[in-house]
């Protein structure tokens, strides 16, 4: 009998320009800080679309 995998919560963002985070985040709040920081360092006054910040169930690696 084997025991399920303990799962936890990633953090992961994604814009409508087709950006998104590479890898995900263990904090919901770095993950809104890199796309923010997506729209900062790219995308300055020019009215770029706010990117989401959604979240996966991912296995625990042990």
């Amino acid at each position: 009998m084997s025991a399920r995998p303990v799962m936890r919560t990633r953090y992961h963002w994604r814009c409508e320009c087709g950006a998104h985070s590479r890898g995900g985040f263990l904090i919901q709040s770095d993950a809104k800080y890199a796309a923010d920081r997506h729209v900062w360092s790219k995308y300055k006054d020019k009215g770029h679309p706010t990117p989401e910040v959604h979240t996966t169930e991912e296995p625990r690696p042990y």
